[in-house]
């Protein structure tokens, strides 16, 4: 009888035990995996390393990878909040939104977390909506000697829209926002076109950055450094008398640029044009694709390159005082490939001739090298032929009232009360792509211009490219 007892108490144990195991393994083989990516939509387009992902109830964070990847281990069933920390969000003062999620008995993937909305950002940053199609501009200035924030620094982003006025006549609207950096330096712009390139100018007394471009098609939160050299006196604003027509700013800077060019396979580019933009500091690339720009602003500053045939290529570089930067560019391969033309006989005296023969006819106005030299070839060189519309435009940088910043003017042909842009020749080819820049450096080399701003009026050697805006002929040989 007593053994029957031990018997029955040991069973019933065992019992229990296994009643105990099973549900312990159900428990284990009701958990999964809970995974999925974090987006990052405001500022790279692309998934979001290094975020830091937080499951209510779960003790440990899941650090995502390069690739934005998270994972969670062994999650019971049930209703989940879900959110994640990143600095990128942490330097904007916004928080990521928080999920809910259902995790079932097999758990839970493809989960996909994103930063917050462009419509939240905005209200969150400018205290407004904003056309989705603009872009929020986070620029940073700081002291281009030491690297200290600028507070109390004027930042100025501007650009041009076109409209139709009365009559549908088309006209050019300025369009200008303009802030002042905060104790970090930080000033926030609101509402910048995507679509075109504009450029931001920051300026702290009496120094400033030069036009720094910012690239198309922004993202929708994109960053800037703007840095101010506080010692460079060749840093300076233009004085508020001057107009387009005096060099952009003195020669002397401190800062030195060593600009180095290749094309995509690595080869050196010779004879490429590098500048700097709205000064006149400019450099040839040598045989090893080396250009060395000397008396450059210190501060940020915008570098062109410009190689035949090769589409134009810039980049925003931060230059220190008194030291020399290196920046590297690859250009692409040979935009335009025009056809072979093999020319026999012909000397350039017969160009000269047919100069000659189309000035005596009387059509058109002409400038020899003479005339270009006494209108300072520069804009008014060509502002003062009838039929063109040259604007003498200034830009006002910090508030509309002191200095101004140097532009490239364009030309334009009034036709029928409209302001078209021309056909631009240079040296008997028609110019694909011309802009005020490309105007400024061709004067400085033009011997003979000649200006058709009538169509009908047009020489037969230019009447195929002539349009509706006429012809503007530049001769440099």
């Amino acid at each position: 009888m007593r053994t029957s007892r031990l018997g029955d108490r040991l069973l019933r144990r065992v019992a229990a035990l296994g009643l105990l195991l099973l549900a312990a393994s159900t428990r284990t083989a009701a958990q999964g995996a809970v995974s999925g990516v974090v987006f990052d939509s405001l500022v790279s387009g692309a998934p979001l390393a290094g975020a830091r992902v937080v499951l209510q109830g779960v003790e440990t964070m899941s650090t995502t990878d390069r690739r934005g990847r998270f994972s969670f281990a062994r999650v019971e069933p049930g209703r989940y909040q879900v959110t994640f920390f990143h600095p990128l969000l942490d330097s904007l003062s916004l928080s990521a939104p928080i999920y809910a999620i259902d995790v079932g008995r097999s758990g839970l993937s493809g989960l996909r977390l994103a930063t917050p909305s462009y419509a939240t950002t905005a209200r969150a940053l400018c205290g407004a909506a904003l056309d989705a199609s603009t872009s929020i501009v986070l620029a940073r200035v700081r002291d281009a000697e030491t690297g200290a924030p600028l507070p109390d620094a004027h930042g100025s982003i501007e650009w041009w829209e076109m409209a139709f006025g009365d009559g549908f006549r088309p006209e050019r609207i300025p369009k200008r926002l303009a802030a002042i950096s905060d104790s970090a330096g930080s000033i926030t712009f609101c509402g910048v076109p995507t679509d075109i390139e504009v450029a931001v100018v920051a300026r702290r007394g009496a120094q400033t950055t030069g036009d720094v471009v910012l690239p198309r098609r922004l993202a929708a939160i994109a960053t800037q450094e703007l840095r101010i050299s506080l010692t460079d006196s060749a840093a300076r604003q233009l004085d508020s008398a001057a107009t387009v027509d005096t060099m952009p700013r003195p020669r002397g800077g401190s800062a030195r640029l060593r600009v180095e060019i290749r094309n995509q396979r690595g080869a050196a580019v010779s004879g490429a044009v590098v500048s700097v933009r709205g000064q006149s500091v400019s450099a040839v690339s040598n045989d090893a694709g080396v250009a060395l720009l000397l008396g450059v602003p210190a501060g940020s500053q915008t570098v062109d390159v410009r190689a035949i045939g090769r589409a134009p290529e810039w980049k925003t570089v931060a230059l220190a005082p008194s030291q020399e930067s290196l920046v590297a560019f690859r250009l692409g391969d040979v935009a335009t490939s025009l056809p072979e033309y093999v020319v026999r006989g012909i000397r350039p005296d017969v160009m000269l001739e047919a100069y000659e023969r189309r000035r005596r006819g009387g059509v058109g106005h002409f400038l020899n090298s003479d005339d270009l030299d006494k209108l300072g070839r520069r804009a008014t060189a060509l502002a003062t032929v009838p039929g063109l519309h040259v604007p003498m435009t200034t830009r006002p940088v910090g508030g509309g009232m002191g200095p101004v910043s140097y532009i490239y003017p364009m030309i334009y042909v009034r036709s029928a009360g409209f302001l078209c842009l021309p056909t631009i020749y240079v040296d008997g080819i028609p110019r694909q792509r011309f802009d005020g820049f490309d105007l400024h450096e061709i004067l400085q080399l033009a011997k003979r211009v000649e200006v058709y701003s009538r169509p009908l009026l047009v020489p037969v050697e230019f009447a195929s490219a002539a349009g509706e805006c006429g012809v503007v002929v530049i001769w440099t040989t």
